[in-house]
């Protein structure tokens, strides 16, 4: 199970370091509001930056949480979510941020989302097979699911 989602993990960043560019790349990118991810150096590691109109609510173990100014990548078969600076996986989070992939090619309800969520200097929290309802030509939608080994949560987006 850990390893399924850990390799989902790793698609669905490997699929937005494609949309930022060169994932190799040594050299900053701007971010481009709403259309392309960013991409910063800090302390020799490439952080992906996410701007634009995104927005993102979070409810778990009572507590509500509001991600803004994110992006949302719609390519083929695959919906994406990004909110923040996306340290990558394997590293201590540098920056609070959220990467949402949902293999959605349209508007429907998909069962195979999958969230990573990071918080500055602790560790990753990473849910996979995440219920997802896409509403609106893939621009707003709810979802919920359950940490491996942590609380169950609901959330929105709209993009």
């Amino acid at each position: 199970m850990m390893r399924r989602l850990a390799l989902a993990a790793v698609v669905a960043l490997a699929a937005v370091c494609a949309l930022a560019g060169s994932s190799a790349a040594r050299t900053d990118a701007a971010c481009v509001y709403n259309k392309k991810a960013g991409v910063i150096i800090v302390n020799h590691t490439a952080v992906l930056v996410y701007c634009g109109s995104a927005k993102m609510t979070i409810k778990s173990a009572g507590k509500t949480t509001l991600y803004k100014g994110g992006a949302c990548y719609k390519v083929a078969g695959s919906l994406n979510v990004g909110m923040g600076k996306f340290t990558p996986l394997g590293r201590t989070p540098l920056y609070t941020a959220v990467l949402f992939v949902i293999p959605a090619a349209g508007d429907g309800t998909y069962k195979l989302g999958v969230i990573t969520i990071e918080h500055k200097g602790q560790k990753v929290q990473a849910a996979n097979g995440l219920k997802v309802v896409v509403k609106g030509h893939r621009s707003r939608g709810t979802f919920s699911g359950k940490f491996p080994q942590g609380a169950t949560f609901t959330g929105t987006f709209t993009c």
